[in-house]
């Protein structure tokens, strides 16, 4: 196996830069020692320690190997592949696998590198951009979607709003009607008057039993005189 400290400058940068993501170069920066903001900084520190053997440029292989593993292709069917632009595989992949064949480096840098020039004459790689502006129009329908759900949310929160409100302010206009009563009741005497209320009852109820009796005595004196 070729390894990465053995292959050209130029195809270094380009597998490096085409394979590595974000939480890589995270790592990679930490190991450096340096500020991971200036990603190109990284990268071209990167590149440049990579040349030679080192434990630093074993590191990185490993993290190439890690990601490379499960592609099984010679070096002539991944040249095949960036040759035809059918790529059946992450672009950094196949040009670490056909460029272990030595005398395949060089054809392979050519083609990426003339491509690489055709997109920056062109300006946009057309399905590329076909596919973005498909998602910019499915995000712009997503986020349409989303602001009417919002303008929905917020007349239902007013409307809540509305209504704790209203029930806030009959809440405390029964705890002052409440109170009053409470006052009023204490006025009259509190829970003694139940009591009070039943005595007189018993006796409404004894002087109707008496009034009843004595009607009924006049009604026999009356009718006996006119016997």
């Amino acid at each position: 196996m070729r390894h990465l400290w053995e292959l050209e400058g130029y195809s270094v940068c380009r597998i490096l830069g085409t394979s590595l993501d974000e939480d890589d170069l995270k790592k990679i920066a930490r190991k450096l020692k340096i500020d991971y903001e200036d990603k190109f900084f990284i990268h071209a520190e990167l590149v440049s320690a990579c040349k030679q053997k080192s434990p630093f440029s074993k590191m990185v292989e490993r993290i190439l190997l890690r990601k490379f593993c499960n592609l099984n292709l010679t070096p002539q069917e991944a040249f095949e592949q960036i040759r035809s632009g059918n790529c059946k595989a992450p672009i950094g992949v196949l040009m670490w696998i056909a460029c272990q064949d030595k005398s395949l480096e060089p054809k392979t840098f050519s083609i990426i590198h003339m491509r690489e020039l055709e997109l920056l004459k062109n300006g946009k790689n057309n399905s590329l951009n076909e596919k973005l502006k498909r998602e910019i129009e499915e995000l712009r329908a997503k986020i349409e979607k989303l602001e009417k759900k919002k303008e929905r949310l917020v007349l239902e929160r007013e409307k809540l709003r509305k209504k704790i409100f209203e029930l806030t302010k009959e809440l405390n206009r029964l705890k002052l009607e409440k109170a009053e009563m409470e006052v009023k009741f204490n006025r009259i005497g509190g829970d003694c008057t139940f009591e009070r209320i039943r005595e007189l009852e018993m006796e409404v109820k004894v002087l109707k039993e008496e009034v009843r009796k004595q009607l009924k005595r006049e009604i026999r004196k009356q009718r006996a005189r006119v016997k």
